[in-house]
C-alpha cells in the first residue's frame, strides 16, 4: 500500500500555486509539469462533471490540463509553454452585475436610495445600481463554469501520485464548494 506525506505533517514539493494577475483581472494557476504528467484525462462523463454540466447548464468540458482546461473555455493554457517546470494558466474573472441600460427602478434612475431619501438622508447611493441609475442583473452562467473547472482541479490536486521536482514545498491545498445556494451551507438552522 502507497504511504501518502501529509501536507500538515510534512514538506512536500510544490504541485500548483496560484497568483493574481490585477491587468484582466485573472487567476493565474501554475501547475507543475511532473503533477500534470500523473494526472490521467478526465472524461466528459465522470460523474462529477455530468453533474455540473446538468446543474449549471454548462456547455464543453476538457479534462486534459495539456491543454485549456475545464468547462467552457474557463482555464486557458498559456502558450508560451513552462516556466521554471510550471505551466501556467489563466483563469479570468467573469462580469457577473452587467448593466441593461435602462433605468433602475427602485430609485427611478437617481441614484439615491429611496428609503433614505423618505428620511431626510439625500448622500446614500441606491443599493441597487450603486448610484448609477441604471438597472443591473446578475450573470451566474460563466462564474459557475470557472468554480467549477476550480472545484474539478482541486479535486484531483489533493493527493499527488508523485512528488514534483519543485524546488519549493506545497504551501496550502484548497477545497472549493460550488452551488447555487451556497447558504445552505453556511448558516444556521434555527
Amino acid at each position: 500500500m502507497k504511504e501518502f506525506k501529509w501536507i500538515i505533517r510534512e514538506d512536500i514539493p510544490c504541485w500548483y500555486e496560484l497568483a493574481w494577475d490585477e491587468k484582466k483581472p485573472a487567476i493565474i494557476l501554475r501547475v507543475h509539469q511532473d503533477f500534470i504528467e500523473t494526472i490521467p484525462i478526465i472524461a466528459s462523463g465522470a460523474p462529477i462533471i455530468r453533474y455540473f454540466m446538468g446543474k449549471f447548464k454548462l456547455q464543453e468540458f476538457v479534462g486534459d490540463l495539456k491543454k485549456n482546461f475545464g468547462f467552457d473555455g474557463s482555464i486557458l493554457r498559456n502558450p508560451e509553454g513552462t516556466k521554471n517546470g510550471f505551466l501556467e494558466y489563466l483563469v479570468p474573472l467573469p462580469k457577473i452585475k452587467v448593466e441593461t441600460g435602462n433605468r433602475c427602478e427602485d430609485c427611478k434612475g437617481s441614484g439615491k436610495d429611496s428609503f433614505a431619501q423618505s428620511h431626510e438622508d439625500n448622500d446614500r447611493e441606491c443599493s441597487y445600481c450603486d448610484g448609477s441609475g441604471r438597472e443591473h442583473i446578475y450573470k451566474w452562467h460563466s462564474a459557475y463554469a470557472v468554480s467549477a473547472s476550480l472545484n474539478v482541479f482541486f479535486s484531483i490536486g489533493y493527493y499527488p501520485e508523485k512528488e514534483t521536482s519543485a524546488p519549493f514545498p506545497q504551501l496550502m491545498l484548497l477545497y472549493t464548494i460550488t452551488d447555487t445556494n451556497i447558504w445552505r451551507f453556511t448558516r444556521r438552522r434555527v
